[in-house]
This record gives C-alpha cells, sequence and structure tokens, in this order.
C-alpha cells in the first residue's frame, strides 16, 4: 500500500484531551489516499473504536517511536515528553522551542542529531500571514463561560468562597447546561442578568466570548461588544468599571497600550465590576492592559481575589487560564483539525506547498542560529592570535575621527554590526541612534556629570517610604547609576569610529548589558525594531529621571552658608585634587536648572482633553509622557506623514459618551422629580440634601466621585457626543516617529504597505510656537508582517567628540591631566556682586608681562594663533617641532573655561577687541574669518563638508554603503521609524 504516512500519535500531558486529528478529519485523509495510523489514547476525547470504525489501523501509545515508518509524518498537539534521543521523522506539533523558551536549545537540538524536520503548528499561516489553524474561539467561548459561572457564585456565596475547579466537559451541550443553571441561581440573588462586556468583539477569541453569552440566555441589551474603534481613545475606561459585571479581555497583544483598568480606576465607589477574565493571559507581560493579577490560574483553581484599597464595592477576581480550549475539548479540536486539514491535504506536495516550505524554511533558520553562536565563537578563538600579529605588522585600519587622511583616494566608512542570530532589528535601531548627534551629546553629558558627582550619590538609595511600590531597591540602585546609559555610550563610541577599510562589530556588550538591566533573555524570534527602541529609550529616560532625583535629594539636605556675602549664586570653593590647597573652581547653585534646561532628549509630552458638546464641560486634561511617537499608516495606497500626524492630533469625535457633568445634571432631574413625590418629610430632606451636594459638585468638579449620594445606574445617564482634544505640549529635542504598518482584522494581521512620503525638514507645533525639527536617520522593513529584514540610513556627518579607543587612547588622554602641566596657574576668581549699570572689567588671564617667554600669555596680544578647524590635525602633529611655551598655553585655556563658564555666561556681553590695539589686559573675542580670506584648499574643503550633507550611509547589518538624500525619500513603502533632531535656532 502506497500513500503518504501520518501517524497520529497519544498526547502524553497530563489532562490534554484535545486531538490533532478528530474521526472525521482522518477519514477525510483515508479517502484522499493517505495511510493514517492512530495511537490508542486513555485521555484523548474521541474513542479509539471511533477511529476504528472508520477504518484507522489502531497502534499502542508512544509506538511510534519504534514503529512508525521513517517517512511518515508524526503528528500530535503539544510538546513531545522530555527525552533526549534523537529525532529521525517529520514531526508536525506545537514545540514550543521557537521563542527561546525554557530548554529549547536541547528540544530543538534532537531534529538536527537524528535527521528529522518540524513543522510547527504554530507557525503555519496563510497568504496574508494568518495562521491557517487555531484555538482562539474555543478559548473566548470557554473564558466567557467560567466567567458567567463566577459571577453566579459570588452572589450565592457572600462569604467570598473561590469558584471550585473544574474539569473538561465532554461536549458543548453540557458546558452550556451548567453554566444555564449556574445563572439562574445567580439571577435569583440579584434579579437580573449580569452586564457583560467583550473587548476584541470581532476576532476569533471574542466571537467565541460572544456566542457563549448568547448561548446561555443572556440577552443582547446586556452585551457589550468592544474593538478598536471603541478603545481608541485609550483607557482605562470608566465604563468597564460601571457599567459591566463581567469583563471578558480578547485582545491580541501586539505593543504597549493604555490600561483597560487598573487599581486606581477600579478603587471606585460606583465599582459593578466583579469578575475579569482575561483570555489573552498575559499575566507576565509587561504591557498586560489589566495590570490587577500577577499569577496564571488553572482549571483546578480558576480565580485569584483582586486586593483593593478599601472594601467598597463587591468582591472582584480575575480568571486568567492559559489553556482555556482543553474545557470543551470535543469542539474545540473539531474546530482546529477542520481548519488544519486543507493543508495537511497538501502534504502529497510538500516540496511546492507554500505552507509546508515555509515552516521548513523557518525550521532551518532556527536551526543555523543555534548553531552559528558557536561557530562564530570557535572562529573568533582562532583568529584573535592572528589578529594581534596582523595589528603590529599592518598597523591600524581606521583613522581617528576629525583628522584629514594623507591618502585622499582612501574612503573612510562606518562602522557595520555582524547578525549572529536574527538580530537585524537590533542593528538597525543602533546604527540609527549612532547618527544622532544630539544623543551623542546628551550621553556624554550625562555620564561626565555622574563622575564629577561621584558613584557614591547614585549608589545612595532614598527612604523605604520614598521608594515607589512594587520596585525592588537594587532596582532603582542601578537605574541611578546609569547601567544602559553607559553601555549604549560605549555601543555608539564604537560605531562612530571612521575605518579606511570594511570594520565589523558585535553588538553583544550592549545587549548583555539589556539582558542584565532586565534580567531576562531578549528572544530572535519575529522580533519588531520598533519595540527594541521603546525598550532602550524607556529605560534611558528612567535612568535620567533616577539620577535627577538622587541629585535633588543631595541638594535638599546641603544648605548653603547663611554668612556669604554678594551674589549667592557665585561662591569661590576649591576641588580637593589632593594638593595642600586644592583647585579653585567656580560652583554654580544654579546646577538644579541644568536637569531642566537638558532632559533626555526623546522625552516629550501629550496632553490629551474631553470636551462635552452638550453642555460644553471640558474635562481636565491628561498629560502623559512619551519617548516615540507611533502613528497610524491609513489603508491607502499612499499617503504624508503629516496626514499620520493627523490621525494623532487632530480633533475626534466619539459619540455615545456618558458625560459626568451631563450625568449629575441628570441625576439632579430625576431626584426633584422623587422630591416632588415623596411622602415623608426625612426623604425630602434626605434628597434635597443629595441635590446640594450634586449641586456643589457641578461647580466645583463633576469628575470627583461623590459619597454618600446615591446616584442612578450609569447605563441610564444620557449619552452625548464628545471631542478629543490631542497636542504635543512639550517637543523632544529628537522626535521618533513610529509608522505603525500592522493591519489586524477579526482573524489576522498583515503589513500595510502604504507608501508615506517625508520630508527631510519636519515643521511641528503652532504659528506661534513652531518648530523645525531635520531628518537624520531612518530604519525601513522589507518582508511580511510576520517576517522580514531591517535595515537603516544616517545622515553622514561627524560628532564631536570622536572615538579612538585603545589604540591611540587619544580620547581616553583626554581625560587625565597633562604630562607637561602649565606653569601658569588657574585664575582664582572672588566671589563678587555685579550692579546693572557697573561696567564689564577687562578679564585678563595672563600672569605675567606678555614678552617673558618663560611665562605663557593668554592675553589678547599673545603671538600664538587662534587655531581653525582646517588646521587643527597638522598643529598638533607639529607640536613636537615647536617651542614648549605654546603646548602649555593650549592647556591653559582649556583648563580655564570650564570655570569661567558660568561666570561669563551671566556678565555683559563684553565687544570684541582687535588683536593689534589690545593690550596684556584685553580679551579678543573670537571670531570666524571671512571666506575671502581662505586658501583656497580650505575653501574646496569648506566646500566638500557643504556636500557631504547630502551623503548618506545605508546600513544593512555588515554591510555599509554610501547614498543620496533621494535615496532615502524613495524608501517610502519600507520606512519604518523616523528620527528628526530640533534645528539650531540661527544667531541673528
Amino acid at each position: 500500500m502506497s500513500g503518504t504516512k501520518i501517524w497520529l500519535r497519544a498526547e502524553t500531558k497530563p489532562a490534554e484531551a484535545r486531538s490533532a486529528l478528530t474521526p472525521t478529519t482522518c477519514k477525510a485523509l483515508l479517502d484522499a489516499g493517505y495511510q493514517v495510523t492512530v495511537e490508542r489514547s486513555t485521555q484523548r476525547i474521541f474513542d479509539d473504536d471511533e477511529f476504528a470504525k472508520i477504518g484507522a489501523p489502531l497502534v499502542e501509545e508512544g509506538s511510534w517511536v519504534k514503529d512508525a515508518p521513517k517517512d511518515a509524518y508524526v503528528l500530535g498537539l503539544k510538546e513531545l515528553p522530555e527525552e533526549d534521543f534523537p529525532l529521525e521523522h517529520v514531526h508536525i506539533s506545537f514545540a514550543h522551542c521557537y521563542k527561546q523558551q525554557g530548554g529549547w536549545e536541547k528540544v530543538l537540538s534532537r531534529w538536527p542529531r537524528g535527521g528529522g524536520t518540524l513543522l510547527d503548528l504554530e507557525f503555519l499561516t496563510d497568504d496574508v500571514g494568518r495562521r491557517v489553524a487555531a484555538f482562539g474561539y474555543s478559548a473566548g467561548y470557554a473564558g466567557s463561560a467560567l466567567a458567567v459561572k463566577n459571577w453566579a457564585w459570588q452572589l450565592t456565596h457572600p462569604e467570598g468562597q473561590p469558584l471550585p475547579g473544574e474539569t473538561p466537559y465532554a461536549n458543548q451541550e453540557l458546558l452550556i447546561e451548567s453554566v444555564k443553571k449556574s445563572l439562574e441561581e445567580g439571577k435569583k440573588q440579584s434579579g437580573r442578568s449580569p452586564r457583560v462586556l467583550v473587548i476584541g468583539a470581532l476576532g476569533r477569541c471574542g466571537k467565541g466570548a460572544v456566542q457563549l453569552v448568547k448561548d446561555v440566555g443572556i440577552p443582547e441589551s446586556d452585551i457589550i461588544e468592544w474593538d478598536m474603534e471603541e478603545t481608541k481613545k485609550g483607557g482605562p475606561f470608566k465604563e468597564i468599571v460601571e457599567d459591566a459585571d463581567i469583563f471578558v479581555n480578547c485582545i491580541y497583544l501586539s505593543s504597549k497600550i493604555p490600561h483597560f483598568v487598573n487599581v486606581e480606576s477600579l478603587s471606585t465607589p460606583n465599582r459593578r465590576l466583579s469578575v475579569i477574565c482575561d483570555v489573552s493571559a498575559d499575566t507576565t507581560n509587561p504591557n498586560n492592559p489589566i495590570p490587577v493579577y500577577s499569577i496564571t490560574t488553572t482549571f483546578d483553581k480558576p480565580t485569584v481575589p483582586v486586593e483593593l484599597p478599601g472594601s467598597q464595592g463587591p468582591p472582584l477576581s480575575v480568571i486568567s487560564i492559559d489553556h482555556l480550549p482543553s474545557l470543551l475539548p470535543r469542539e474545540s479540536s473539531e474546530m482546529f483539525s477542520e481548519a488544519l486539514l486543507p493543508s495537511l491535504l497538501q502534504l502529497k506536495t510538500r516540496s511546492t506547498a507554500r505552507v509546508w516550505t515555509q515552516a521548513e524554511d523557518l525550521f532551518n533558520e532556527k536551526i543555523l542560529m543555534q548553531e552559528k553562536p558557536s561557530t562564530v565563537a570557535a572562529y573568533a578563538a582562532g583568529a584573535s592570535l592572528a589578529a594581534i600579529a596582523l595589528f603590529y605588522v599592518f598597523g591600524p585600519n581606521y583613522t581617528i575621527d576629525g583628522e584629514d587622511s594623507l591618502d585622499g583616494n582612501r574612503k573612510k566608512s562606518i562602522v557595520g554590526l555582524s547578525n549572529p542570530a536574527n538580530d537585524c532589528f537590533i542593528n538597525s535601531v543602533l546604527q540609527a541612534l549612532a547618527g544622532l548627534g544630539g544623543l551623542r551629546v546628551y550621553l556624554i553629558r550625562e555620564l561626565h556629570r555622574r563622575d564629577l558627582d561621584g558613584p557614591e550619590l547614585y549608589n545612595a538609595l532614598p527612604a523605604l517610604e520614598e521608594i515607589p511600590r512594587g520596585q525592588r531597591p537594587e532596582k532603582l540602585r542601578e537605574l541611578q547609576q546609569g547601567l544602559i546609559t553607559r553601555a549604549l555610550k560605549d555601543m555608539l563610541d564604537r560605531l562612530n569610529e571612521r575605518p579606511i577599510y570594511k570594520k565589523t562589530i558585535s553588538a553583544r556588550s550592549f545587549i548583555q548589558a539589556l539582558e542584565y538591566a532586565f534580567r531576562t533573555r531578549i528572544s530572535r524570534n519575529q522580533q519588531d525594531a520598533q519595540e527594541f527602541l521603546q525598550i532602550i529609550a524607556e529605560r534611558l529616560c528612567d535612568e535620567y529621571h533616577a539620577g535627577v532625583k538622587a541629585r535633588q535629594r543631595l541638594q535638599q539636605s546641603v544648605e548653603l552658608p547663611q554668612e556669604v556675602e554678594g551674589d549667592p549664586a557665585e561662591v569661590e570653593v576649591r576641588i580637593d585634587d589632593g594638593s595642600e590647597k586644592g583647585l579653585p573652581a567656580i560652583i554654580d547653585t544654579k546646577l538644579k536648572e541644568l536637569d531642566n534646561d537638558y532632559g533626555f532628549p526623546f522625552e516629550g509630552k501629550l496632553e490629551s482633553q474631553i470636551v462635552c458638546q452638550f453642555c460644553q464641560y471640558q474635562y481636565k486634561p491628561n498629560q502623559t509622557a512619551f519617548v516615540n511617537l507611533t502613528l497610524q499608516v491609513p489603508q491607502k495606497s499612499s499617503t504624508t506623514l503629516s496626514s499620520c500626524f493627523d490621525g494623532l492630533l487632530k480633533t475626534e469625535y466619539i459619540d455615545d459618551f456618558r458625560c459626568d457633568r451631563c450625568r449629575l445634571q441628570h441625576a439632579i432631574e430625576l431626584k426633584t422629580q422623587e422630591r416632588a413625590a415623596a411622602r415623608s418629610e426625612k426623604e425630602t430632606e434626605r434628597l434635597g440634601e443629595e441635590i446640594d451636594r450634586i449641586h456643589q459638585a457641578l461647580q466645583t468638579d463633576p469628575e470627583q466621585a461623590l459619597e454618600g449620594v446615591r446616584l442612578p445606574p450609569a447605563e441610564a445617564a444620557p449619552k452625548r457626543r464628545i471631542a478629543r482634544h490631542m497636542r504635543i505640549t512639550v517637543f523632544p529635542k529628537i522626535i521618533a516617529i513610529h509608522l505603525s504598518r500592522s493591519i489586524f482584522d477579526h482573524s489576522s494581521s498583515s503589513k500595510n504597505a502604504a507608501k508615506v512620503s517625508f520630508p527631510e525638514r519636519l515643521p511641528l507645533g503652532g504659528i506661534l510656537n513652531q518648530k523645525w525639527f531635520k531628518l537624520l536617520a531612518i530604519v525601513c522593513h522589507k518582508g511580511s508582517h510576520n517576517s522580514g529584514h531591517y535595515e537603516s540610513f544616517r545622515r553622514n556627518n561627524l560628532y564631536a567628540p570622536f572615538s579612538t579607543p585603545d589604540v591611540f587612547s587619544s580620547y581616553a588622554q583626554s581625560r587625565v591631566a597633562s604630562e607637561n602641566p602649565s606653569a601658569a596657574p588657574s585664575p582664582r576668581l572672588a566671589a563678587r556682586r555685579t550692579t546693572p549699570d557697573s561696567e564689564p572689567a577687562s578679564i585678563s588671564l595672563s600672569t605675567t608681562t606678555v614678552g617673558t617667554p618663560s611665562s605663557p600669555s593668554l592675553s589678547g596680544t599673545s603671538s600664538l594663533p587662534s587655531p581653525s578647524p582646517s588646521s587643527a590635525s597638522s598643529q598638533l602633529n607639529n607640536n613636537n617641532n615647536n617651542n614648549n611655551s605654546r603646548l602649555p598655553a593650549v592647556t591653559t585655556a582649556n583648563s580655564s573655561r570650564l570655570s569661567l563658564q558660568s561666570s561669563l555666561s551671566r556678565s555683559p556681553a563684553i565687544k570684541p577687541t582687535s588683536s593689534s590695539g589690545g593690550g596684556s589686559g584685553s580679551t579678543t573675542a573670537p571670531s570666524s574669518q571671512p571666506l575671502s580670506s581662505l586658501s583656497p584648499t580650505s575653501t574646496a574643503r569648506l566646500r566638500r563638508r557643504r556636500r557631504a550633507n547630502d551623503r548618506w550611509w545605508r546600513i544593512s547589518d555588515e554591510k555599509v554603503k554610501e547614498c543620496k538624500t533621494s535615496d532615502v525619500m524613495g524608501m517610502q513603502k519600507e520606512v519604518y521609524l523616523l528620527f528628526y533632531e530640533t534645528e539650531a535656532v540661527e544667531p541673528v
């Protein structure tokens, strides 16, 4: 007997009664000419006799290991038993080893060791990226059933006993009968049916949840179906808390979204909600939109109570079972197997069937990813000795940034990043960040300040009562220490070298720092560059604010001496450098203002406000911080970045909103009618007091919860039309824009390939406060929604300070004291008081007369010329040939600039004087040299630098090539992330 062979193995996971094949689908395969062998099973929902009746041969449980032919497909649902023997067959199942789950290396390695193949059911997708078979509908159906049973159980057991354990039902009818019985008992206690709110109601899971509610007899008037349209205004949602008894969450969580509910929104005295069923069960996901529980429940213990401050409202519990379809093993298996059948019928032509070739390609990719790290490590170990020898023979293969190459034919490139394990999403983001000058300046400034403050300041923790609730002290200390800030600066310094030959480095050191900071592994499976960017940006922002708070605690504990005379903003102090008197310096006590002037460059603020179109009541503005902006790309063939911004910032009108002010006004009308019909004086007095309180709330704060007042049910309040305004109130220095190209329909997801045109210069803000941003980098994505490749474009800019580690150590040496210290000491300026009418005194940095050769002078008549940028490198190279008095002069000027900065910035402007007319007491202000006076070589060099602004780097992992601005602007279908930086204001 010939034909494609399928071997249905018995499931070994405890309590797993589902099956990948049903008797119906098994017969369809037999009729199509397949050889189907079925292992006996004592826990499968389908009896062995059901398979025997259709003609499928039965074999012993687990016999596939020894008896299955080598060319047979071994079909199952859940993962294999934890064994270590090699696998020689082609397996079709949910293996749970592609997302680097615990022990994934051991599981995945079994197939290549035995010559077998894994075709993972989780990653079988159709042409649009939708999974060909899934259990979503059954999960929603079962979750909704348990939620209704829990609601009734709470009413019939007010003493707080948890819902008893559940076992799988033989069929759907038995489950419906059980839920109806519980529902009737609950209705006897409450006199009504529960109101059920389902979010994600248009998807597979949501449709299952809604259908169960209808099947048990809950009227449609008590079923609230929400999807993306209803949730786009952002939560937390008062309607969930006050209008529903049961909340069923059925969304597919792909990115961070506002919370649906949280502890604060649930702590209202008007709470009606008593049951939450989180079918998604994103318990450990940091983006969980229901952050009120922390454990995954089971069928043995289906619920977990939610602890809220106070004891107002009914008891609240959560159902978060991650294998809900097992409650209905027969129906869920039938639906899954029926959806999988068309793909199984293509196994005869597996070599050409897209669904199977794609699954096999993914398997080979995962195997290669597993093997690459050891291969790279072995190569690196063998090549390290050779690299050391080659260095001393041939010298370095890069130049110092900013130094003009002596060989004009050599083109300087930038450093690439290796991609050992699907790291393109990491590499593209890091290369884009390396092209942001404002970010590099921030990192340098922030770390320099931390070095000056000393580690003791950032190692000290606040009092325990000041530590945010739920945050570990050790995590707060790491935020204050700036671990990721330092790791990112080191990474960007390495990426900003300018090698003259191809150079590739690894981002592993930075990845290890991230993994240590978050105490988790970064998965390489279908990762998103935007999510990686957000992780970095939010962590940097948290470290910045933790550092600011640490400095503020120190400032609050230190007070200035009261006897200081003069301007309290300037005090003469000395820095302890080990010498007897120390180094003089000026410390500005207004340093705390710098934290506001130079904040985290990615951080901005959005403000949203709701206005009722009926009563014109304006809700309190809700201000949120952001580190990147997500803009939805419209589903059309082409659009513009401006249109995408309109989707975020334009006024949005929403219907069926219950305004708090209108609700209170409605309550006054009802209570006025009740008072007129009251039969007792006591009732009339009570209603009068309530009306007065409501009037007072209308005049003060309609949004505040009223105590001691029984308001009408929220669903009785009139529905109004509201306008929702959104605007950027604080613009970041660097604005990172994410173009969301994901399209989610009822049961699948795909990529929006619309063309988005974006400008090189981006205007944002109103007419009076308009700001201009310049495009510095973009990240592009090529491929489908579930697979593809990221690459980045960054403008060919040269940012100071430059990175030249290891070989010449020039940057490191610039941080230590000079080997040839200046003979002139640093100036010591006493604290002084200046008046607005006083003339600015001339400032002299000379210590002796100009003509004394032994003592250098920094006066305006000094013979030391002002170095121009074009001659800086040649001047430094000729230092050894010049007299010894010139280098110390430069050192003194540099050392004096820092200590005088805060003082000169508050002094009146000093008018520049010509170098020929000044004496030792005058200072010549630096002025730019006229272009006409420059040499032809310098003029040509300036022209070349202006042309360089049109040059970009296109970077795909280790591959780097030059391109032009027009090439960047042409990436309209692929652009995914954009990075704009505030343009510097031109001086008048």
